[in-house]
């Protein structure tokens, strides 16, 4: 990054939210932290194209439905479609929705909280638990957000759980099945108190008992959509009481789970596991200690409301300062998202145009598949991971492509740039904007500049 701003307008449209759409910036440059926290709220409906995904209780039911015919096969091209139109539905939300901060802080939490299409056999709700389980959740209570996520089907199978049986329980003791450890690991080390935490190897198992029974509720023909598909299955419970964390959990069914993921959700070290996330996502790479402490403070005092977090980053001057010094690498999806923003693109059309089938193809081809982190880890949210040659040459190709695609409908480009990037601009930047020899050039060479790929 070779020049760098402190506008304030610029940080919030490109830091804090997802890009600048044409106009956006200026419209907010009056109160820029004002318009981030509006955002969290109030809510404004998602794209219709999102709106009119399945719920996952209707996905189930359709998937029994393709795999009673008989055809593996076909149930795989079924489960693979439900995919792609679920990135589709949610990429179009980010390009056209009028709350980009919101949708960033969605964004980051699902990936704190992930599920990836690449276990074949969630392929088809993946796009569901972020719309059931993180949406409804991400500005609430961080307790509310964990239980929801770690209950939805999607999650449940992804980590396992289904599989998960107590060795002392009735289904266990006659069938000799035992515990899946997955889940308990994953909400410890990632969704909770973090590595180092203060947990062990035996808290991990006891939370796996306690754990037992929560499973998928077989999908039946004709129940309503209230009817989800999370069963606590008391069979596969292990019985007796459990010690968690140095607590003794008395034998209580699907209660014990829930109280676990509840004081899980308060302990000191989660609040500072989820401020890291935050401050490393919107701050820096490696944020100041300072600032991490006090989003964690923010996130004890007010046990563990999300909104309140939110208000805390954006009002906290350190963070604009340090946010103004130390520039975030997009993402391939971001990159794409913020190149379709820019075009003020808007979503006319029932049937998917051939540009956002392009934008898929290449953010694929920039080494991220949304929707598919390659673990429970999650993405990347640093710069080594992203900036890559072949990554840096893929994201040219798109700006000259997407340049190409939208520069002749730009009547003045040098104003354009100063739209969306104002005092950001490289004085060599503009000139080469400037000297384009067209329109299409002139918007590719700004879409591929640092001053760009850099938020």
């Amino acid at each position: 990054m070779r020049h760098r701003s402190s506008d304030p307008s610029i940080l919030a449209v490109h830091r804090f939210g997802l890009g600048a759409r044409p106009g956006e910036r200026r419209s907010i440059r009056s109160d820029p932290r004002g318009w981030l926290e509006a955002q969290l709220r109030s809510f404004t409906k998602p794209s219709k194209r999102l709106s009119q995904q399945p719920s996952h209780p209707e996905l189930y039911r359709e998937h029994l439905r393709q795999r009673t015919r008989g055809e593996d096969q076909g149930a795989r091209r079924w489960a693979r479609t439900v995919y792609v139109e679920e990135r589709i539905a949610r990429f179009v939300h980010a390009v056209t929705t009028d709350q980009p901060f919101r949708e960033r802080w969605v964004r980051l939490f699902s990936n704190l909280l992930c599920v990836s299409a690449r276990k074949r056999t969630i392929t088809f709700a993946v796009g569901a638990h972020e719309r059931e389980a993180i949406r409804p959740h991400a500005v609430g209570r961080y307790e509310s957000l964990l239980l929801a996520s770690t209950k939805h089907p999607a999650m449940l199978v992804y980590l396992d759980n289904q599989q998960s049986v107590g060795p002392g329980s009735a289904l266990g003791s006659a069938k000799g099945k035992g515990l899946n450890e997955n889940l308990a690991r994953e909400i410890l080390e990632l969704h909770t108190v973090g590595v180092s935490g203060g947990y062990t190897q035996t808290d991990v198992t006891e939370l796996a008992k306690m754990l037992t029974g929560w499973t998928v509720r077989p999908p039946k023909e004709g129940v309503g959509d209230s009817e989800t598909t999370f069963l606590y299955a008391k069979r596969r419970h292990q019985p007796g009481s459990k010690t968690f964390m140095g607590t003794v959990y008395p034998e209580s069914g699907q209660q014990e789970g829930e109280r676990a993921l509840k004081r899980l959700a308060h302990h000191p070290s989660t609040a500072r596991h989820i401020a890291h996330k935050i401050a490393v996502h919107f701050v820096a790479d490696d944020p100041p200690e300072p600032i991490v402490a006090d989003l964690a403070q923010c996130f004890r005092d007010t046990e563990g409301n999300l909104q309140a977090v939110g208000d805390s980053l954006i009002h906290d001057d350190r963070v604009w300062e340090e946010a103004a010094r130390n520039p975030k690498l997009r993402t391939p999806e971001e990159v794409a998202i913020a190149m379709m923003r820019a075009s003020g693109w808007q979503d006319r059309r029932s049937k998917v145009p051939e540009t956002l089938i392009s934008m898929e193809k290449a953010i694929q081809q920039m080494g991220q598949l949304p929707l598919s982190p390659p673990s429970p880890a999650g993405w990347p949210d640093r710069q080594e991971d992203w900036a890559g040659p072949e990554q840096i040459l893929r994201r040219v190709e798109l700006a000259e492509k997407t340049g190409a695609l939208f520069g002749p409908q730009i009547r003045s480009p040098k104003a354009y740039a100063d739209d969306l990037l104002g005092d950001r601009l490289h004085p060599e930047t503009r000139q080469a904007i400037a000297r384009a020899p067209d329109r299409s050039t002139a918007v590719a060479l700004l879409l591929a500049s640092p001053e760009f790929q850099w938020r």
